[in-house]
Formats: structure tokens, sequence, C-alpha cells
């Protein structure tokens, strides 16, 4: 695992950086669930065809999540990966992406990854390197289970953390 001081000078370029890496998204319209789901060929999900963002608009407005209440960003995540896993061209990624947009964008109140922090694609290869083989790594791990500079990010930015500075890591 990462030296503290070491892993302490990337948390600080992370959020020197983060405007540009992770917030950027803030700027875009998110106010149905046909926005977030095409928001993702905007930003990670470029290789997402018209079929798949159809079915999945698709999925979701007939599961009507949207207007569910859920106790935590957990529940959320495990109703929108129930309702759209299935859809042929989605991922965990775009799982966990589009359930961000809904919980932030379209709950009230929103809500956001505290508990877990959810590991897929870049975020998985920069766990991996954190670790090394010192800890299982699982799809959603406990916040606990980050080291305490981490832990005071949040288990959304230490995902965004991971796979931008998983380069660095």
């Amino acid at each position: 695992m990462k030296k503290s001081a070491a892993l302490s000078k990337l948390i600080e370029e992370y959020w020197q950086n983060h405007d540009v890496c992770c917030l950027e998204e803030d700027k875009y319209e998110c106010k149905t669930l046909e926005d977030c789901v095409r928001l993702g060929k905007k930003r990670h999900h470029r290789r997402m065809t018209e079929e798949t963002i159809v079915k999945t608009i698709k999925a979701l407005k007939k599961s009507n999540l949207h207007k569910k209440s859920f106790k935590d960003f957990d529940a959320l995540y495990d109703s929108v990966n129930k309702t759209i896993r299935e859809v042929d061209g989605i991922g965990q990624l775009a799982v966990y992406d589009i359930s961000v947009r809904i919980g932030k964008k379209l709950l009230n109140p929103s809500i956001e990854p505290e508990k877990y922090v959810y590991l897929h694609r870049g975020a998985l290869e920069g766990a991996k390197k954190l670790f090394g083989s010192s800890v299982k790594i699982e799809p959603r791990m406990p916040i606990t289970d980050f080291p305490k500079e981490l832990q005071e990010m949040g288990s959304y930015h230490i995902e965004n953390f991971l796979c931008v500075m998983k380069g660095k890591l």
C-alpha cells in the first residue's frame, strides 16, 4: 500500500485538479432519466450504442425508480443494477454512473455513495495498485477498508481518485 506521505501528495494533486477531472459533469443538465443515461455518452461511455441507450431508458422508466425513495445510495445502486444490468452493452461502470446521476440530480433529497466505494474499470485498477496483494479487492468495498487519508474524501471522491490517479499509484 502507498506510504502515507506519498498518498497525501496524490490526494493534494487530486483536489487541485478535481474541477476538471470529476466535477465537470455538474455543468451538464440531468433533469430526466433520459438525461442521466445520455450524459454517459458524452463522458465515459462513448461506445454505448443508441440501441443500448434506448433500452436502458425504457427499462428505467418502466421501473419508476426515480420516483421511489431509497434509504441510501447502496439501495439505489442495487435497484438500478437489477433494472438495467441485463441490457446488452451496460457494464458496472455505466450502472454506477447512472446511479450517481439519478441520486444526485433526480432524487429529493439527493443521495450519493457514503458507506461503500464502488470499484470498476479505472477505479478497480487504482485500488489494485493502492492495495497491492494486501487486500482482497471486491466490487463494493466499505470505505473503512481504505486509508484514513482517503476516507476523509468520502466514497464518491475515493472512486474518482482511484480512477484519475491510477497511473500514479
